[in-house]
Parts: C-alpha cells; structure tokens; sequence
C-alpha cells in the first residue's frame, strides 16, 4: 500500500508542475481570458451550453461584423470558431496586421477555435479574398507568445502563397483528368440491383477517389507547409519559435510514450492487492492499448516522411529552421 501512496504523490506533483507551467500565462492566453468573458461571446464559451444555441450565438457575433459573402467563403471555419476583431483581442489582431502590413498581404479575418482542446491553427483562402485563420484556445493557453506568432506567421504564410487555391485548382484537374481515364478504362456498368455491380461501382468510387487524393499528394507533396513555414522565417523572423513550437510537439509526444509506463509500474505495483483476473484484465486492456499506440505512431511516421502526408516531420521542420538561422549568421 505504502508504493500506491508513493504513487499518488508522484502524480500530485507531476500535475501540480503542469498547473505551475500553466500559470505562467502569454499576453495572448491572458487575451483570450478576456475575450471569453466578454458579454456578446461569453455564453459561446459555456461548456454545458445548448451546441445549436451556441451557433446561433456565434453566428450572431459573425453575422453582424461579416458580411454575406465573406461569411460565405470563410464558412469551414465558422463552423469552429468565434470571429476576433481589432477590439475583442488587440494585441493578438495588431500583430497579425502589422505582419500583413509589411508584407502587403490583405488581413485576413481571425476566429479562436470554440472548443478548448484545439492545439493547432488553420488557414483558407478561397478566390480572391483576403482568407481566414482559424486559431486554437489550447494552443494560446499552452505555447508561448515566440511560438504562436510563428504559428500565425506560418498560417499567413499559406494565406500569402495561395495554398487552398492552388490545393483546389489540382483536386479540380485531377478529378477531370482521372474521371476521363476511368470511362475509358473502366466503363460503367449497367444499374443492376445486384450485389457483383454494388460492389463493382462502390470499388470504382473509392478507387477514383483514392487516385486523385495520392496525385494531389504527389504534386504536392509538402512543399507547401514547407513554403508557409520558411514565409515564417524570413518575412516574420519566427524561426526560433518555430523551433521552440516544434520542440514542444515533439515533448508531447514523448510524453504520450511515458503514459504508458507510468500505467504500467502502477499496475505492477499494484499487481498484489489485485486479484489474478483482474490483474490480467487491466494488463491486456494496457496491451492492447499500447498497440493501439503503435499503430498511431506508425501511421504518424508514414503521414510525415512520405508522400502521402501534407506535412513534414517535426524533426525535419526543426533542422530547416535551424538551417535558416545558421545561414543568417554566417
């Protein structure tokens, strides 16, 4: 009993140093607290709040600062946010501009993510307008002020390259192209009820499908976050927080590896006030979590270093910009 003490101890102060880091909160995470508390937004923030009437509250916080067409081509990401103005978070919307300013990019419209537990940030911008990001409140509630300026930067950076157009436009092509190539190759069968053509034109869709995704991929590739992030680098100067924010990504992951020990010493040293079957029970239940685990970062690993992922490894975008700081100084 006394190492199941010994135990909650250590996990009391292992959560007590995560509150501790917590605390030590950005000018953006302090931003965002009062962003969240003001009147017109706050109900969209209740976590207990009716999701339909959290909608209608957020939309009618964008309807009235958005007009139709612009809500209309920024509509994938109202979805999931809350639209910020120069008012609602200064601090955060003057650094976006002043960064658009001097790169003579049109600001784009900013939303923090709805939901709390989004550690991540988005851009689109379709046609000609001037786009929308889409930020994350974990990611301003955990990174530093260095790291979510890079992560804007990078962000701004696919808004300034044209990336969702460009990425439309070869979903566009390639559609055409492979659909001619499928009624030449593969002609139609007759509309049967029967289960030998179901199955046949259910494999012809997902084959379709399946062939323009891997050829965008490989036209691809991931250049494009590679172009967003070097637009970080040299126009924002966000080199080193894009290290930084990598760095820590790369932590968390390493962390998620450590959970599984932790687990696991828990359930050996409590493996004798457990009786036998259900010690076996929770072992297998670790098991087969832990294989589950495996898979993930298997298929983590083919998403980064091959082609068939949009983005690159978080090793290989910490050595680029590492890459960039060393030519800068020499």
């Amino acid at each position: 009993m006394q190492t199941v003490k010994s135990f909650k101890v250590f996990f009391l102060i292992f959560g007590l140093c995560g509150l501790s880091i917590d605390m030590h909160a950005g000018i953006y995470s302090e931003e965002l607290k009062q962003f969240k508390t003001r009147d017109d937004v706050s109900f969209i923030f209740e976590e207990d709040a009716n999701p339909e009437l959290v909608d209608i509250a957020g939309d009618i916080h964008t309807f009235k600062n958005l007009p139709p067409v612009g809500r209309l081509t920024r509509a994938e990401l109202m979805g999931y946010g809350v639209l910020v103005t120069e008012d609602s978070m200064p601090k955060m919307y003057h650094y976006i501009k002043t960064l658009c300013a001097d790169n003579n990019i049109d600001v784009p419209v900013v939303f923090i993510s709805k939901s709390k537990n989004v550690f991540n940030a988005f851009a689109l911008k379709l046609f000609t307008t001037s786009g929308g990001i889409l930020i994350g409140q974990e990611l301003l509630n955990e990174a530093s002020d260095d790291e979510i300026e890079a992560i804007i930067a990078h962000e701004i950076g696919h808004v300034n390259h044209n990336h969702a157009n460009k990425t439309l436009t070869i979903k566009i092509l390639t559609s055409f192209i492979m659909l001619q190539v499928f009624k030449k190759y593969y002609p139609q069968a007759r509309f049967e009820h029967t289960s030998s053509n179901v199955a046949y034109r259910y494999m012809q869709v997902v084959a379709f499908i399946w062939s323009v995704l891997l050829i965008e991929r490989l036209v691809i590739g991931k250049k494009f976050e590679r172009e967003a992030d070097l637009f970080a680098c040299q126009k924002a100067q966000k080199a080193q927080g894009l290290i930084a924010f990598f760095k820590r990504l790369q932590n968390k992951a390493v962390a998620k590896d450590i959970e599984f020990e932790k687990v696991k010493s828990l359930l050996e040293a409590n493996k004798d006030v457990l009786n036998k079957q259900d010690y076996h029970q929770l072992s297998q239940r670790h098991t087969f979590a832990k294989w589950g685990h495996a898979w993930n970062k298997g298929m983590r690993w083919l998403y980064h270093n091959t082609f068939l992922g949009a983005h690159p490894s978080n090793e290989d975008r910490i050595a680029a910009a590492e890459k960039y700081l060393q030519q800068q100084n020499v």
